[in-house]
Parts: C-alpha cells; structure tokens; sequence
C-alpha cells in the first residue's frame, strides 16, 4: 500500500528579460493537494488523482499557474500543471515498480 504525504511552496514568478513587457502570472499565497483515494496499492493495481489548486490569501482559486510536481516514490503522470479555476488540474500517482509498503510525499512548487 503507497499512503499519499504532500508539501508544497511558491516562487516569485517567471524572469523577464530587460526591456520586455511581463504577462501577467498569478502568484499563489498557497498551493492545495488533495488525493482520491489516500492509498493506492503496492501492486500497480490502483491509482490515485491528485487534484491541485493555486490559492491566493483569500483562498480563492487561481488559474494559470504553472505548478511543478515530483515525488520521493512512485510515479506521477505529470511533472508540471497549469491551474484553472474552472477545470480542476490533475495528476494520478500509482506505485511504480517498487511492491513494497511505503508512504509517498509529493512536493509542489510554483
């Protein structure tokens, strides 16, 4: 069984070159793992969604921010999302190659 742990942090936004005019990117207050299921088996069976959010201070979802995953075990479908308030952003975790009981921490940055 892989038990699903996350941590997550937030950057400062993208570098613009001199003399260029920046986009716009939302920078979130915080980042919002949830897993459905918390577990997934060891045997390569069964998968979890991991459903990601970009927050700003007042908790209100955020949409385009790039948000970078990896984890210390296990294998996720994706390294990286773009958030979108209207389409939740996903990413499945199964187990991998490893058959033995563990407990996978998932870290998000932005």
């Amino acid at each position: 069984m892989l038990l699903f742990t996350a941590l997550y942090g937030c950057g400062t936004g993208p570098d613009v070159a001199a003399g260029s005019t920046p986009t716009p990117t939302p920078t979130p207050a915080s980042i919002n793992l949830s897993a459905t299921p918390t577990t997934v088996k060891s045997d390569g069976s069964t998968t979890a969604t991991i459903t990601v959010n970009a927050l700003n201070a007042s908790n209100a979802a955020l949409s385009g921010v790039t948000v970078t995953m990896s984890t210390d075990t296990g294998v996720l479908s994706a390294a990286s999302v773009v958030t979108n308030i209207t389409t939740p952003a996903t990413v499945t975790l199964s187990s991998g190659g490893n058959k033995n009981n563990r407990t996978a921490t998932i870290t998000a940055t932005a």
